[in-house]
C-alpha cells in the first residue's frame, strides 16, 4: 500500500496535469480503487467478491481540470475487446475474499 502510495505521489510532482499509463494486474487495480476512492476495506472486498476484473480490461481514473481528487471514471472495461470481436478471459481467482 505505500508503494503505491508513493507512486501516486511522484505522479503528482512528476506528470501533474498530465496522462499517464499505468498496467497492473487485478489486485493492484483494486488498491486503486481503495486509495483514490477512499474506499474503506469492507467496500473493496465488497468490489472484489462482486465480480472479476477482467483480463485486459481498462479502468480509468481522471481529475477533472488536472488537479484535486481523482474520480473513477471507468473500471473493467473491455469494449476495446469486443468491438474487435476478441474473447474476453478473467482470471479465476477466489471470490470469497471477506475475512472468516
Amino acid at each position: 500500500m505505500l508503494r503505491l502510495r508513493s507512486l501516486i505521489a511522484d505522479l503528482d510532482r512528476l506528470y501533474s496535469g498530465q496522462r499517464v499509463l499505468l498496467v497492473s494486474h487485478d489486485a493492484v487495480i483494486l488498491l486503486f480503487r481503495y486509495i483514490l476512492e477512499g474506499l474503506t476495506e469492507r467496500e473493496l472486498l465488497d468490489i472484489a467478491a462482486a465480480s472479476a476484473i477482467l483480463n485486459a480490461s481498462v479502468t480509468r481514473f481522471v481529475r477533472p481540470g488536472g488537479t484535486g481528487p481523482w474520480q473513477l471514471e471507468s473500471y473493467n472495461v473491455a469494449d476495446h475487446l469486443t468491438s474487435e470481436g476478441v474473447q474476453v478471459t478473467e482470471h479465476a481467482g477466489d471470490t470469497n475474499v471477506h475475512p472468516r
